[in-house]
């Protein structure tokens, strides 16, 4: 068996995971990490970029400066015919070329019939979250996840967040922070 055909179920099962209520995206994506860890030994992390029925997600696993290491990636495609869910994964690891014979792997397995891109993805150190987007949509994901929570429907959520930036002229972000900066803090030792 080779290395992708494992890589292929996990992504399989997250996928399906998309469109499944209440699973444990986490346990899934700690167990893809370590498969990946046990294939390539310099794996870094990975950043899931998803849009499900048009909202834009990204999951990360990769501690902060650790990203600038990365010498290499790898963008899998996630998409299953018939799911709302559509995106990539990207894997980053510190060695060149750690991905090679796992994208070759990829590319032959009957599984994986994808459009694999090796280093296409690397960031440079002058990226920042506040301009690759990805603090903006981070924020505007928490806000819309605290309108849920006061009991608006997910597309209520981003319509208000939508509909207040067009009021005030303002990017949705700069709305949803905003939002986000009303909240109390939680005490140290409690939940929420």
């Amino acid at each position: 068996m080779s290395p992708a055909d494992p890589l292929a179920d996990q992504l399989a099962e997250l996928t399906d995971a998309l469109d499944e209520p209440g699973a444990d995206l986490g346990a899934i994506i700690a167990v893809l990490a370590d498969d990946v860890r046990g294939a390539v030994g310099s794996f870094l992390g990975l950043t899931i970029h998803l849009a499900v029925e048009g909202i834009p997600f990204l999951l990360t696993a990769i501690g902060g400066e650790h990203i600038y290491a990365a010498t290499t990636s790898l963008r899998i495609p996630l998409h299953v015919p018939g799911s709302p869910a559509a995106g990539h994964i990207i894997f980053y690891a510190k060695n060149a070329n750690a991905f090679s014979g796992l994208a070759h792997d990829a590319g032959r397995s009957p599984a994986l019939t994808l459009h694999i891109i090796l280093d296409q993805d690397l960031p440079q150190e002058t990226d920042s979250v506040e301009t690759n987007g990805h603090a903006d949509q981070r924020d505007i994901n928490q806000a819309i996840g605290v309108l849920i929570e006061r009991g608006q429907l997910p597309d209520q959520a981003r319509e208000q967040l939508t509909a207040d930036a067009a009021e005030n002229n303002i990017p949705v972000a700069e709305v949803a922070r905003r939002l986000l900066n009303t909240l109390a803090p939680t005490p140290p030792g409690k939940t929420g």
